[in-house]
């Protein structure tokens, strides 16, 4: 979702992502397709038309069979805005999964397109379509995934800063490299968890989801 700006102390809401991080170990029993994740967000506007801005993003996922600690993550992007509801990214992306062997490393380039679909003080609405060309260590060809996101935000419940957040995102393999699978469908995830709006565009973000 895309950020405004608003005013709360990070230290304040770290007890809510330290409850989020204590309840992953008792999912990790449970469903291994099942990840807890943290991030934090900055966006501002480069543009005083607020056209061009640019968004970082980092995040930690947790719940694995080895260790607490999944993966690291870190994005930058550049988006245009053509007009408040329509924004098109660019961006790229890297990862390390289970840190403490090494396993693997991803590398990504991606644009995308955002749309707000619905935006009011009750709640946001927005689809977020995405492609990704993704490079695995030293394995080639690169792996062409396309995403489609559905995410809905609620104030409904009147928790200030705090606004949970529910999406979907659906995943598609557009070429199968003899590393991957060859089925069309990738994987379909459901997200459950909040945002929280802090000063200068920064944002806590955290919560579960459920891949299938």
């Amino acid at each position: 979702m895309e950020h405004k700006k608003d005013t709360c102390a990070f230290s304040k809401y770290w007890p809510i992502f330290g409850f989020m991080w204590a309840m992953s170990f008792d999912a990790m029993a449970l469903r291994q397709t099942a990840d807890a994740w943290v991030g934090i967000n900055y966006q501002n506007y480069i543009t005083e038309d607020k056209r061009w801005v640019f968004l970082i993003h980092n995040q930690l996922r947790f719940i694995y069979d080895r260790h607490p600690l999944r993966a690291i993550l870190t994005e930058d992007s550049v988006g245009y805005g053509f007009n408040p509801k329509h924004r098109f990214w660019v961006g790229y992306y890297w990862s390390i999964h289970d840190p403490y062997h090494h396993d693997y490393q991803e590398n990504r380039i991606w644009q995308q397109y955002y749309w707000k679909i619905v935006e009011n003080e009750k709640e946001k609405v927005a689809s977020r379509t995405r492609l990704e060309e993704i490079k695995f260590n030293r394995l080639s060809p690169n792996l062409i995934i396309f995403r489609q996101l559905f995410a809905r935000e609620t104030s409904i419940f009147n928790w200030g800063p705090v606004k949970p957040l529910v999406y979907e995102e659906i995943f598609l393999r557009l070429n199968h490299p003899s590393y991957s699978s060859y089925s069309f469908f990738n994987q379909n995830r459901v997200f459950l968890g909040v945002n929280i709006y802090c000063h200068d565009g920064q944002l806590l973000e955290g919560g579960v989801y459920q891949s299938i």
